[in-house]
């Protein structure tokens, strides 16, 4: 009895000998879309821009913003740190714990915090500001660990592959048959009538609990079977995810999402953090939109309200907000894009534009450069001025395993 309950243990959850198909976890399904704007980096004023830029969650996630001087590189003006918790404790999650539960509460799940410090010499030497973010995802079409036709089809690729696997192991024993029988009957001397009369594999109950057997105690075999399974072009899971990732990002890097955020940004003319006090508070959303087979259309709104950390005799709190709307053109990894953002600034009582143009290029798996420039125009004051912002962003590379 205990011979065939192992034997239907090891049929329930072995796959192929090379490949450990219950290790696709949560971790392994990364997707190297464009790394999101931060909230607590959006709130240190890090560029013109208040658009906050939607993606999908990433389990760590690094920004940095103004780090060349001239012809030399420094260390950046401005830093932050996001972190995503459930996608640090849910990394071990099977695709099918994912299908079952996860999915469940996406929003919650997509969940992150970020931490974020910059320099600021318009209050002293050693000034900084210090910023906590918060961000969910409201709408999220692109992200796989979520994304039930997608489980579902990895799902099927899996079943699928267990019994082409199951399929080449049969005929691997059926060809080896006498070689089986010998190892049946080595265990059980009193079947060997039985044994020796078998003329098909399947007259054989325990056939596949001798095989694993043998391959896993004796080396000759294990070659054997191994130069079987490449001789019979034995299904490739690894080479068939990859592909189907790739495909994932071309179709979905522009899908629909919605993202909320909120930021809390404090100022301090030294170091001590004893020293911080409150300077802002922004909320952020922006609603992406799949606009065509190759764009995507931003509209975002960021609203806030700041003290003058400058002037400690101004008390007033002064009402910001800003009104962003981007278009972008690409593929996954190269995007240009468009953008005009109508903002005002309730400290001066100044309505400002902002017209510009950029790109998004991603030159190696997990980092991300985005630059722009355009011209700021002031309505209040009747002049403009040229910006240009270079911001890194940098990831997890997808083959990066966090277990």
């Amino acid at each position: 009895m205990f011979r065939y309950f192992l034997c239907a243990l090891l049929l329930f959850s072995m796959a192929a000998r090379s490949q450990q198909l219950d290790s696709l976890t949560l971790s392994k399904m990364r997707l190297n879309f464009i790394v999101p704007d931060m909230p607590a980096f959006k709130s240190l004023g890090t560029g013109p821009s208040n658009l906050l830029r939607p993606s999908t969650p990433m389990p760590v996630a690094v920004a940095m913003s103004e780090f060349f001087q001239g012809d030399k590189i420094i260390i950046p003006r401005a830093f932050a740190l996001e972190l995503a918790p459930a996608q640090l404790l849910n990394a071990k999650k099977t695709v099918a714990q994912l299908d079952q539960h996860y999915k469940q509460y996406r929003t919650w799940h997509s969940f992150r915090v970020s931490l974020g410090s910059s320099r600021d010499t318009t209050l002293g030497v050693n000034a900084r500001k210090l910023a906590l973010g918060f961000r969910i995802n409201v709408i999220d079409e692109g992200d796989m660990a979520t994304d039930r036709k997608a489980l579902r089809q990895i799902i099927d690729a899996l079943g699928g592959l267990r019994l082409e696997t199951r399929a080449i192991r049969k005929a691997f024993a059926a060809k080896n048959l006498d070689a089986v029988k010998e190892w049946a009957m080595a265990e059980n001397p009193a079947d060997s009538l039985l044994i020796r009369n078998a003329a098909l594999i399947d007259q054989l109950p325990d056939w596949d609990y001798y095989l694993h057997k043998k391959i896993k105690t004796d080396s000759s075999w294990a070659n054997a079977y191994d130069q079987y399974i490449y001789n019979t072009k034995a299904p490739e899971f690894d080479a068939w995810f990859a592909n189907f990732k790739k495909e994932y990002k071309r179709e979905n890097w522009n899908a629909d999402k919605l993202d909320f955020a909120l930021a809390v940004m404090g100022a301090s003319r030294d170091s001590l953090v004893g020293n911080i006090r409150f300077a802002q508070v922004g909320f952020w959303s922006t609603y992406a939109l799949r606009t065509g087979k190759n764009g995507q259309t931003l509209f975002g709104v960021n609203a806030g309200i700041s003290k003058d950390t400058v002037l400690k005799q101004d008390a007033n709190n002064y009402f910001n907000i800003s009104v962003p709307v981007r278009y972008l053109l690409g593929t996954n990894r190269v995007k240009g894009f468009g953008e005009f953002q109508y903002q005002y600034r309730g400290r001066y009582a100044e309505h400002h534009s902002f017209l510009n143009i950029g790109a998004e290029f991603n030159p190696l798996d997990g980092l991300w450069f985005n630059f722009y420039g355009g011209i700021d125009h002031n309505f209040t004051a009747g002049k403009g001025s040229f910006i240009t912002n270079l911001d890194i962003k940098i990831t997890l590379p997808e083959k990066f395993s966090l277990f």
